[in-house]
């Protein structure tokens, strides 16, 4: 871990403080603000006993939570992220805001949505983690992070400090960029999107296009869609001229032998992408990019067979005039597959574009089949089931699947831990190693079976156990420790469980009682006690 005791030393002695540290990583925030406490105290003694007499007022057990912050802050050092419970968030932002916290180490996520600006920004590292590897900072969360430096009508110049690690020059930016990456526009189609159309719009697919039509992923990419026609247009008007040089009908004619290296290139280049996908998608975390992946090798898997297909019935000898026997080639053949293959190129990225309307709707009617197969939807309309599951929100199909399978009698607190479970994301290759899930198991079977992709119904048992733990013990140590997770993501995931359990209650007449029980065990005065 970086030493920054010579930074806070540089600034106290140059009066450029309230500083915030940022990282990327809560451990290392927490690591890094004990270990500048053991160094500093910046808070006289009438501050120090305010900052005491205001974490006095937070709960024992919150205290006990945040041990490390109730050390830190009266030294005047303090740490922000979002593992903590909402009540400290609020407190660091209230002592931080009211200057009784000079230094703060926080996650990025202090950069975002929450207008508390300092004098000074210090980068902790100039790189951050992804879902494969650490990548640069990009443009846009540079600005974003060094634009908290300098208080609108308090200073006139805001400082930001960048580490530099002389191993590693490259990876310092000099200056701060002036070009952020634009900022793309995105709709997801998801079981939920659909069930929120078919609800919306019934049986009137028309009205579906329509709307789709006027979302701002379409409208912002349309010029990029009528870039890519223009090309396929004139690749249209190249093969027909060589077409009419040819003495077979079209480029990629099956029964043209020329035509048959290309295939067999084109065939070896799916099979490769195919792998591709394949390794993406074992690795992608993201819901969408698991969704992009499977559905990329499905297409190219059938794609795939059809051109399998056109190699039989080929004529062994060509009787083309532009034929060249000694060589075994054809220039005009060649050149008008060549631009052919281009065109399929073009035409599937117009086709497979996933913000086009065409693509969308695509989409679209590939999740409303397994819906259908499911029971969520009858006749074009959403089903019981298919209400439960948008009332549910993220938790979605599996929850409702789930809920289907049980009765009156079933145990609330295990209801509460599945609706836990399914709020949060795990790899679809999981295993249940608890019996106590097996309805899980059996309702994740039911929807693969009805077509339903595995990013579609992920579960984590971990989150299940420790909203189960909670339901069961009332007790936020014991259940965070339980599934292996920070207090604070334990309160906002019983908060979120609780929400989805109380509005899918109003829409299952016949499940009320049970959803309503289980809503009772995670909303108890031990989640109240610690929430704003």
């Amino acid at each position: 871990m970086m030493d920054y005791r010579p930074v806070v030393e540089h600034l106290i002695r140059t009066n450029r403080y309230p500083v915030l540290f940022f990282l990327f990583s809560r451990n290392g925030v927490e690591k890094a603000a004990l270990a500048m406490a053991g160094w500093f105290s910046l808070l006289g003694e009438a501050e120090e006993s305010f900052v005491r007499s205001r974490t006095d007022t937070l709960p024992d057990r919150v205290r006990r939570m945040h041990r490390n912050l109730m050390e830190c802050l009266p030294h005047g050092i303090g740490f922000h992220h979002a593992g903590l419970v909402p009540s400290t968030k609020h407190l660091v932002e209230e002592l931080f805001e009211t200057g009784y916290l000079p230094v703060v180490f926080c996650t990025e996520t202090f950069a975002l949505g929450v207008n508390f600006p300092a004098r000074t920004v210090v980068f902790g590292t100039t790189t951050k983690r992804d879902d494969f590897s650490f990548r640069p900072l990009t443009n846009r969360e540079v600005l974003q992070i060094s634009g908290r430096a300098g208080r609108r009508g308090i200073d006139r110049i805001g400082y930001a400090y960048v580490p530099v690690n002389p191993d590693y020059p490259d990876e310092v930016f000099v200056t701060a960029p002036h070009n952020p990456e634009q900022v793309a526009a995105r709709t997801e189609m998801t079981p939920l999107t659909v069930l929120r159309l078919i609800d919306r719009f019934g049986d009137r697919p028309e009205d579906v296009k329509k709307y789709l039509d006027l979302s701002f992923a379409v409208y912002k990419n349309r010029s990029y869609c009528a870039g890519l026609t223009a090309q396929i247009d004139k690749l249209k008007e190249k093969i027909r001229c060589l077409e009419e040089r040819c003495r077979y009908s079209r480029a990629g004619d099956p029964l043209c032998p020329v035509s048959q290296f290309e295939l067999a290139k084109r065939m070896k280049q799916l099979k490769e992408e195919i792998r591709v996908s394949q390794a993406a998608l074992n690795s992608a975390k993201n819901k969408q990019r698991r969704r992009k992946h499977a559905r990329r090798i499905e297409e190219n898997s059938a794609l795939l067979t059809e051109l399998e297909g056109s190699l039989r019935g080929r004529a062994e000898v060509c009787q083309c005039s532009n034929y060249d026997g000694k060589q075994n080639r054809c220039p005009v053949r060649s050149e008008a597959d060549e631009l052919w293959h281009q065109r399929q190129g073009l035409e599937r990225r117009l086709l497979d574009f996933p913000y086009s309307v065409e693509a969308l709707l695509g989409q679209y009617e590939a999740i409303k089949k397994p819906l259908m197969e499911g029971g969520f939807v009858e006749g074009g309309y959403l089903t019981g089931k298919g209400t439960a599951a948008l009332a549910a929100g993220p938790a979605g199909v599996l929850l409702a699947e789930a809920l289907s399978l049980t009765g009156p009698d079933f145990d609330a607190a295990r209801l509460a831990g599945i609706t836990g479970g399914c709020l949060c994301e795990r790899d679809e290759d999981f295993k249940l190693k608890n019996p106590v899930w097996q309805v899980v198991k059996e309702a994740r079977n039911n929807l693969l079976a009805a077509g339903f992709l595995p990013v579609d119904v992920l579960f984590d048992e971990d989150a299940a156990a420790a909203v189960h733990a909670f339901a069961c013990s009332g007790d936020v140590l014991h259940a965070a420790a339980t599934g292996n997770m920070a207090p604070g993501d334990l309160v906002m995931l019983t908060r979120r469980a609780a929400e989805v359990l109380r509005s899918t209650a109003a829409v299952v007449p016949e499940a009320r009682d049970l959803l309503f029980t289980a809503h009772e065990t995670v909303w108890q005065e031990e989640v109240a006690e610690v929430m704003p």
